[in-house]
């Protein structure tokens, strides 16, 4: 009893830690980024010319972000930045090793980007710190039961928390987007770390919401009409912005390797949109909050839509790191201030705050595949009831039409394109990185061409073996050898005793193919040979294989009921 308490206080010291050193690290991160962002918004930097006033601060800025990620991403050799969808595939799979570096540098990455003003957003690096910092701590804590998705889930909660001074939000948003199963022990140990860093949060620094001017709001006859109508807008937008940045991702790729003229035209383009347009760029948080107070002309709010849009496109083609919760947190306050402008043309006035934050939460919610997450969020960060009961509606419709016509997340389509199914379940993609390589077993006999089949046999009885492996002088397999032939052709040789149509697996297959394969087979036991020149690595038997699936399965079920 007495070392069940010990470690149970251990726990909750490491737990605490980690919201309190995430919440640290957030905060300077943000407040680094909000730094330059009050540096760009400032009248100092301004020269006239043909009587427009320049701002050069920004080209600067943007132009010397293009420059250090680029070299960021040169020395460091990274292909590509990573996103949140690494950390979700961390908790989700105990077998993937990520290394720290290419995490540290995405944030790096991150910071540089936004902070020279790429249009691009900063919850989605806080996530990504988070989940790095868990990612570090997991490889060195010591044996207390903690198991490395509850440390994720801790760290990326932390970082939700600091973030958007949403504790509730953010322990729901660890289980919904990252765990992806509630426990006892994962919620209590998540809430810990997600109340500590909010508390670090309010303690130390003085917490910024990004809703900060919220209206009185009630609910009216027409609330449930338009809520559901503007769900469906909501749902359909967030497809849109989804296959919008895979095609301009693939689109990136390419120009890449065509000519870096196209990386330069985008910048040109973020700086010109600099000077027309600025409140596209960077995080946009001020234009959120203007949207609640103030109603703006159609054509304004179009310009700020297209605006951002393509901003968002072009920062991500060009190289930029950041997240996606601040684009679509503007894009779909954006669309909600533009269906308010409609309902005010068709008689309903007072809807103006609910669908700005239901567009904004719908938009976000639905893209990152976090849509309870958002209701929460709405409820701490508005403090308001009936508004929370109104979004609620456009999100769940949203989320219900998302789903319907494209079926899955941002993170989980950014995975999917490596390969990774997370809808199959962890269970599946535990066993789906178990190779057959690590698997294999050197307990089997083997036999060069020219082996007699006297000493073949005599050899099978000695080890109890009714299979052997003719292999060549390199270790090639040639085939499997039978005992029953073995009998009945003694005098034959170990190449002429060789099957060579047996049936084999290879060192990159999981054991979710094992697992299909041995349905069917019928033997001792299936040799394991080498991708590329059919060297036999050892055999598998049908016991070994349904061993690791039960071990593996047993420890996942243990984690998510503990």
């Amino acid at each position: 009893m007495v070392s069940i308490l010990h470690v149970l206080i251990q726990q909750i010291l490491i737990v605490s830690i980690i919201g309190g050193v995430v919440a640290i690290c957030a905060h300077f991160f943000v407040q680094g980024i909000k730094y330059f962002e009050l540096l760009r918004a400032s009248q100092n930097y301004f020269f006239e010319l043909f009587g427009y006033s320049i701002d050069f601060l920004t080209p600067g800025l943007l132009t010397l972000a293009f420059f250090l990620i680029y070299l960021l991403r040169k020395f460091g050799n990274m292909s590509k930045w990573e996103t949140p969808a690494d950390i979700i595939f961390c908790a989700q799979n105990r077998h993937i090793s990520v290394p720290p570096k290419n995490g540290l540098l995405t944030i790096l990455a991150s910071f540089i980007s936004l902070a020279g003003g790429a249009s691009l957003g900063q919850y989605g690096p806080l996530v990504h710190l988070g989940g790095t910092l868990g990612l570090l701590i997991s490889k060195t804590k010591n044996n207390l039961n903690l198991s490395r998705d509850i440390i994720i889930g801790c760290a990326v909660a932390a970082a939700i928390a600091a973030g958007f001074s949403a504790p509730i939000a953010a322990i729901i948003f660890a289980h919904e987007a990252v765990l992806r199963h509630f426990s006892g022990r994962a919620i209590a140990m998540i809430s810990i770390s997600s109340i500590t860093a909010s508390a670090v949060n309010k303690l130390l620094f003085e917490p910024s919401d990004i809703f900060q001017e919220i209206q009185i709001f009630s609910i009216g006859e027409e609330m449930v009409f338009v809520s559901l109508i503007a769900g469906a807008v909501f749902g359909l937008s967030a497809i849109f912005i989804i296959k919008s940045l895979f095609f301009i991702n693939k689109i990136s790729l390419i120009s890449k390797k065509i000519n870096y003229l196209v990386l330069i035209l985008g910048l040109l383009y973020l700086i010109s949109l600099s000077q027309i347009l600025p409140e596209a760029l960077g995080l946009g948080t001020d234009v959120i909050n203007l949207l609640f107070t103030e109603r703006l002309s159609i054509d304004i709010l179009f310009a700020l839509l297209v605006g951002k849009f393509t901003a968002v496109l072009v920062s991500v083609a060009i190289g930029f790191s950041g997240g996606f919760v601040g684009p679509a947190l503007f894009i779909g306050a954006t669309i909600g201030a533009l269906l308010s402008s409609l309902a005010a043309y068709l008689g309903f006035y007072s809807l103006t705050v609910m669908l700005v934050v239901s567009g904004s939460a719908a938009v976000a919610g639905t893209v990152f595949g976090a849509p309870l997450a958002m209701v929460i969020l709405v409820l701490e960060l508005t403090n308001s009831y009936d508004l929370t009961i109104a979004t609620m509606l456009s999100i769940v419709v949203a989320s219900l039409v998302f789903h319907l016509f494209y079926g899955h997340s941002l993170f989980d389509l950014q995975l999917l394109g490596r390969g990774i199914d997370l809808s199959k379940g962890k269970v599946f993609l535990e066993l789906e990185s178990k190779k057959l390589a690590d698997l294999a077993q050197k307990d089997y006999l083997a036999f060069l061409p020219d082996e007699n089949g006297k000493r073949i046999l005599d050899k099978m009885r000695k080890f109890k073996k009714t299979e052997a492996y003719c292999i060549s002088e390199k270790g090639r397999l040639i085939g499997k050898i039978l005992i029953f032939d073995v009998i009945s052709n003694q005098k034959h040789s170990a190449l002429e005793l060789a099957s060579s149509d047996c049936l084999k697996l290879f060192g990159h297959q999981s054991l979710n193919d094992a697992m299909k394969i041995a349905r069917e087979f019928i033997g001792e036991a299936l040799p394991v040979v080498e991708d590329k020149n059919n060297n036999l690595l050892g055999v598998v038997t049908e016991a070994d294989i349904f061993d690791a699936y039960a071990d593996e399965t047993e420890s996942i079920r243990e984690i998510e009921t503990a």
